[in-house]
């Protein structure tokens, strides 16, 4: 079986773990790959030694911006409220 496990491509999966979801995801996509399965992570970067694939995304975590609202959009209040720019 082909599985996607998402932890987040900012987090990374390298020891020592922050947390314990970290090790949780890395131990989980092994003990799947023992198994016989196809696993594949999104996240930042692991181990070298992990048997799961790694996916990673380039684009920045730090800019949330999609392609719907524009920053100055996002950003208008009205008396301290934010406007929502689709209505």
């Amino acid at each position: 079986m082909r599985i996607l496990m998402v932890a987040s491509p900012i987090v990374s999966l390298r020891q020592p773990f922050k947390g314990g979801t970290e090790a949780f995801v890395a131990n989980l996509a092994n003990a799947l790959c023992k198994k016989g399965h196809t696993v594949d992570v999104l996240c930042k970067d692991a181990d070298e030694e992990n048997e799961f694939n790694i996916l990673q995304l380039d684009e920045s975590p730090l800019r949330m911006k999609d392609n719907i609202t524009t920053e100055e959009e996002g950003q208008k209040t009205v008396s301290g409220r934010p406007v929502c720019a689709n209505r």
